[in-house]
């Protein structure tokens, strides 16, 4: 190590730019792509911020944000993630607060350490790596589903554990940072700077499937709760006996029952798995009916519109993604073969 530059990192850096499109998240995230820069901001953040520095790298990935898995001088094995600056203080602050009161209650989730503190241009967050020895995604969707619904019914528990009045504001998890849409926008800003969603003719037809899913959650006005914006498998993890994580907390957002039902549903549904989940209507149907038995609320008849509406929006815009990097990917294959029995059950 040389001062507060972790041996490894700079090449973990740079070697994650050959499996995306350069160091564009980087950019954004810290100002500089200079991977020995960015190493040692990442370095000296560990030092002032968790007390330690870094002895050791295990890992180091980019996606939204730019996180790295770390093991600290004192032995502590710790993820940090910087994040881009769009993800403001206070969402941060609320999220972090609400992950720690759920890690309190053995939900399997990372326990916050530090943070949000300031990273190059962003804010930075860090949490205990979680130990996960599954090695495979959760086997089935009644274990993911009760594990979401789980996550809402434990914040809905918070006032009777102690949390005084206004200690966590949940209110700063709405809008969620990547999905904030401007006055009549179709889209967020792509949460990734390698993604395109300039206006173009061939995208026209996903582009009504977000339309229709929009209006359909129009009338949505039910209670709000706390979710979780991306339950793709790949932030779910477990074996035969459950989930035993659940990963991207920066991903809680505050929604109505229905939006976090259907968002959920088509992030689940169309995720890597090795399990045989298909996209298709008669998964959404199962994935929605689960979520209202276990949680015990069912729907009205405009919730439901709405929950299939979100589960539309979710999936149009992922296709939007991959239009945008000029990929075939599940997304785009399931709206082609689904789209229209979808956006049918939108409008009842």
């Amino acid at each position: 190590m040389t001062d507060r530059v972790p041996d490894g990192l700079a090449g973990r850096i740079l070697s994650s730019w050959g499996d995306w499109t350069g160091p564009v998240v980087e950019s954004a995230v810290f100002g500089t792509t200079d991977p020995t820069a960015i190493a040692g901001l990442i370095g000296e953040w560990a030092v002032r911020h968790l007390g330690s520095p870094v002895a050791s790298v295990l890992w180091y990935h980019a996606s939204v944000g730019c996180a790295s898995g770390l093991v600290l001088a004192d032995g502590t094995r710790v993820v940090v993630k910087a994040h881009q600056p769009r993800f403001h203080a206070d969402y941060l602050a609320a999220a972090v607060a609400v992950q720690s009161h759920l890690a309190a209650v053995r939900y399997p989730c990372p326990t916050p350490l530090g943070g949000p503190e300031e990273i190059g241009v962003g804010l930075a967050t860090a949490t205990l790596l979680i130990r996960d020895d599954s090695g495979a995604m959760v086997p089935d969707t009644v274990s993911a589903v009760a594990a979401l619904v789980r996550l809402t019914t434990y914040v809905d528990g918070m006032a009777h554990c102690g949390y005084a009045e206004g200690h966590v504001q949940v209110e700063h998890l709405a809008p969620h940072p990547l999905g904030a849409l401007r006055d009549g926008a179709l889209y967020p800003e792509p949460y990734s700077p390698a993604f395109s969603f300039r206006d173009d003719e061939s995208a026209s037809w996903i582009d009504r499937y977000a339309g229709l899913a929009l209006a359909a959650c129009a009338d949505d006005n039910g209670p709000l709760v706390v979710s979780h914006g991306d339950w793709s498998p790949r932030n779910v993890r477990g074996d035969r006996f459950g989930v035993s994580a659940v990963f991207d907390m920066d991903s809680l957002v505050l929604t109505t029952e229905a939006r976090a039902a259907g968002h959920a549903a088509a992030s689940w549904l169309l995720g890597p798995d090795p399990i045989g989940t298909v996209l298709d209507p008669s998964g959404i149907e199962h994935f929605l009916w689960l979520h209202q038995r276990i949680r015990d609320y069912w729907l009205a008849p405009h919730e439901l519109r709405a929950a299939w509406g979100a589960a539309l929006w979710n999936l149009a815009h992922l296709a939007r993604c991959e239009h945008g990097v000029g990929t075939a990917g599940a997304a785009l294959a399931a709206l082609a073969a689904h789209g229209g029995e979808i956006a049918a059950r939108c409008s009842g």
